[in-house]
């Protein structure tokens, strides 16, 4: 028998989903039909389905979800032509069309981190750029308090870059 299973509902496009339940048996969602005892329509509830950029920030584990919730909004706000994508597999942000930067959580360290398109040209003390050429990290523990003077020197920087 299948029942419905609803999505996270978060304001984007409609879904319905229907999910197998092997301990009642079937092999096919129900059809709208008429209820025997009713007579009524059965009602199917359709709820918004995340987009991939959602669906990344809502499968992140807390404390990190939180943290890079508040990078994600943090980027955003920073200017008018700061657009948020889905490319490569990560949230990418772009200025004016151009990559800007991006949001990931780091292999070795488990923490999340904004990485910097134009990093190279940038020199900070808190950026790392391990074994990448142009690129830089910024690490965020996402335990502690987020560095906000450090991200606001930085995002001045990054932004002048693109003028």
């Amino acid at each position: 028998m299948y029942t419905f299973a609803p999505s996270i509902v978060r304001g984007r496009a409609v879904v319905a989903r229907w999910a197998h339940n092997p301990k009642v048996g079937g092999s096919s969602p129900p059809r709208a039909t008429k209820k025997p005892s009713t007579g009524m329509l059965g009602v199917l509830y359709f709820y918004p389905m995340l987009t991939p950029l959602d669906n990344f920030f809502a499968q992140q584990p807390e404390p990190a979800k939180s943290c890079m919730e508040y990078l994600r909004a943090y980027i955003l706000k920073q200017s008018p032509y700061i657009t948020e994508e889905w490319k490569y597999g990560l949230p990418f942000y772009y200025y004016k069309g151009k990559m800007f930067c991006y949001l990931w959580t780091h292999k070795k360290y488990k923490q999340p981190y904004i990485g910097i398109v134009k990093g190279a040209q940038i020199s900070h003390p808190e950026l790392l750029q391990e074994k990448r050429k142009t690129m830089k990290i910024l690490l965020v523990d996402p335990t502690k308090d987020i560095p906000l003077k450090t991200l606001n020197v930085l995002f001045k920087e990054m932004l002048a870059l693109y003028q």
